[in-house]
């Protein structure tokens, strides 16, 4: 488990990183470049990826997590909201619930977790 040349290959096979769950080997490496993988993204869609990106934490998606949780919609007490509707009306910074929803917070805990301030 040293590398990532054909003689040293790491299976990643069914492994999640982040929303990506590795599928299958992509690209083979040649010496000295890393093996390509292709993923499965939780919003459906497949994407290539480095398998050192997937292991060092580089890429935790196809790319949605920057466009998604700002326009997707999160429920909670019954309600769905976006999060910056939910940060009107929590008074939480959008930013603050999205980092926490992207940790894999609950969307109740992240809305109803205050934050620290220090006195």
């Amino acid at each position: 488990m040293k590398g990532d040349d054909m003689s040293t290959l790491i299976d990643l096979t069914g492994n999640r990183y982040g929303r990506l769950t590795a599928l299958s080997i992509a690209v083979r490496a040649k010496h000295g470049k890393s093996t390509m993988w292709l993923c499965l993204c939780d919003c459906s869609t497949r994407t290539i990826v480095q398998s050192q990106h997937l292991r060092h934490g580089k890429i935790k998606s196809c790319g949605c997590i920057k466009k998604g949780p700002k326009t997707k919609k999160f429920e909670c007490f019954g309600i769905n909201q976006t999060l910056r509707k939910w940060s009107y009306f929590t008074g939480i910074k959008q930013h603050t619930l999205y980092s926490r929803i992207n940790r894999g917070w609950s969307t109740e805990r992240a809305l109803t977790t205050t934050i620290k301030t220090s006195e």
